[in-house]
């Protein structure tokens, strides 16, 4: 059945807002890992694997960097993700070749990957194209293998295999990414400082969003956020600079100065998902499911088609999920990820999205408060102000 809110019955191609300026893709469901904390319904076999193609991505492309159809006067942004991203390398490269050679301001584009494929190859053609490598790793070996695992081979070490990859690389232009789990706290500062000790110059963390945190576990992650705080600012004032970038510190900076004036950061969802089915999405919430339970329901067009993507129907359950989320407080609250998601995601499985948001609460003020708190201990700091407080966050995350 169509979109509920579905209006591309109309002859003409709809016009965007103004502020959408990242575009999410999904090239593929299939993955070689079986990850417990993964954010969308992967394939781990060929039945229900599905990859996006040429003839898809192209005019997927074309509609999100036309200025009549995605307005945002800006440099726009792609962001390649997967299952595993590199499963589908040549279709990612081709894209990459087909915007630099195509548009007058190629979109910044970043590449998730879980590392366990990457080549050096694949790093010098992807940055030939300025593309950020961005690499899944959850911690240390133990914290990482704890939550990472090899779905055809469970006895070997994912951490082992990725440093194996990344051992000779050069870090320049790639960046890690980790979800900070109950299970991977300990140790996880002296992870990140290895990361950036091999050469990694940008260092993002994440929630599990997806676990349920207890009290207990809450009270960890804030001893975690202490000591992650003690760690940056005494490894900034050392050195006389910044150690390296954590996109996150703006998040919560932006966050908290949205609350201050209340307003919600989420509010204006700057984000166009694109699923490795071919078809856009109205969240990505929705690909927490498979896309044989979502395709035909929640999809806002198939770029293929030629109509565009129907804007007014992603409105309209922006609109709907927002008048559940402020019932909730969500508009006053903390969230490190976008609360929609969730509304779209327990709707979808029959269930109150409530204590799913609760949860993002709880452990979003105590991980966006220890960071700002990191913030205003470096306020004074040259090094500091230049990279979070003076520029304008314009890039995904």
């Amino acid at each position: 059945m169509p979109h509920p809110d579905a209006t591309l019955e109309l002859s003409t191609l709809q016009r965007g807002p103004d502020y959408v300026r990242c575009m999410e893709v999904f090239v593929t469901n299939q993955c070689n890992m079986g990850c417990t904390n993964c954010c969308v319904a992967t394939s781990e076999g060929a039945s229900d694997a599905v990859s996006l193609t040429w003839k898809d991505l192209k005019p997927a492309i074309d509609i999100f960097m036309d200025p009549a159809q995605t307005p945002y006067n800006g440099k726009k942004a792609i962001v390649f993700a997967g299952g595993e991203s590199l499963i589908e390398y040549p279709l990612i490269l081709r894209s990459l070749k087909y915007a630099h050679e195509t548009f007058e301001m190629p979109p910044y584009v970043e590449v998730y990957t879980n590392g366990s494929m990457i080549t050096r190859e694949m790093v010098e053609n992807l940055q030939r194209y300025e593309a950020t490598i961005i690499f899944s790793l959850d911690g240390g070996k133990e914290g990482n293998d704890l939550y990472r695992t090899f779905s055809c081979a469970p006895e070997k070490s994912v951490f082992d295999e990725v440093m194996r990859r990344l051992d000779g690389i050069p870090k320049t232009g790639c960046a890690t990414n980790t979800i900070i789990h109950p299970g991977n706290l300990q140790g996880l500062v002296e992870a990140l400082d290895h990361f950036n000790k091999i050469g990694f110059g940008q260092i993002d963390m994440w929630l599990d969003y997806l676990h349920l945190w207890t009290p207990f576990e809450v009270a960890a992650l804030e001893d975690f956020m202490k000591e992650l705080c003690a760690y940056y600012v005494r490894r900034t004032r050392e050195e006389g600079r910044i150690p390296f970038i954590v996109p996150m510190i703006n998040h919560a900076l932006y966050n908290g100065s949205e609350l201050a004036k209340g307003r919600t950061w989420w509010k204006d969802c700057f984000r166009l998902v694109l699923g490795a089915d071919g078809h856009f999405y109205d969240c990505e919430g929705a690909l927490l499911l498979p896309y044989q339970r979502i395709a035909d329901s929640n999809n806002v067009n198939k770029p293929s088609d030629g109509k565009g993507v129907d804007w007014a129907a992603r409105q309209a359950y922006m609109d709907e999920a927002d008048i559940y989320m402020e019932t909730l407080g969500a508009d006053k609250d903390w969230q490190d990820v976008c609360p929609r998601m969730y509304y779209k995601a327990m709707g979808l499985m029959g269930q109150d999205s409530r204590h799913m948001v609760d949860n993002l609460h709880r452990t979003s003020r105590a991980f966006l408060l220890g960071l700002v708190k990191l913030a205003d201990e470096l306020k004074d700091n040259e090094s500091f102000k230049q990279t979070y407080l003076k520029k304008v966050l314009d890039t995904p995350g």
